[in-house]
């Protein structure tokens, strides 16, 4: 009967811990930001908004150093940090680098072009991995590529 009380106690402690450690979300639905004057949300993007802290968390990462820290500006893009779905699950701009919005024509238009649906991921992931092709056969092409991507994203 203990180890079951025990069992139970622990559950529940773990239950606890586990939703007070979910970000607390507001309801962007009919809120306007200061940086966007007149736009008023139609809908609750409080999520998505957190990929912006993905985002200067990368930044932050890479750096203005001579050591950026590729690895973990690597793991930011590819495994998130801060941006949870509804369900709990955490988003990740390479998993909206990588899905597919076939049917969309400035989609289907990029895709053609660059002959790839993944024409966003892509040249992110050789940069991480710093593959170099035609024409971006320059060493430093992994630091002008993450710094151009996400150093520009935001202010």
């Amino acid at each position: 009967m203990q180890s079951s009380t025990m069992r139970s106690a622990a559950l529940l402690l773990l239950g606890i811990f586990l939703v007070a450690a979910q970000p607390n979300y507001q309801n962007t639905t009919g809120t306007q930001v200061s940086h966007a004057p007149g736009y008023t949300f139609g809908s609750n993007v409080a999520g998505y908004l957190r990929l912006s802290t993905d985002i200067c968390d990368i930044k932050s990462a890479i750096g203005t150093s001579d050591n950026p820290n590729y690895a973990e500006a690597r793991k930011i893009y590819i495994d998130g940090k801060n941006s949870y779905k509804s369900d709990g699950t955490i988003r990740t701009l390479r998993e909206l680098a990588t899905k597919s919005y076939a049917g969309e024509p400035v989609f289907d238009m990029y895709t053609e072009y660059y002959n790839t649906p993944a024409f966003l991921d892509q040249p992110i992931s050789f940069a991480f991995a710093g593959r170099r092709t035609a024409p971006h056969t320059f060493p430093q092409l992994h630091t002008c590529l993450l710094a151009s991507v996400f150093c520009c994203l935001l202010p």
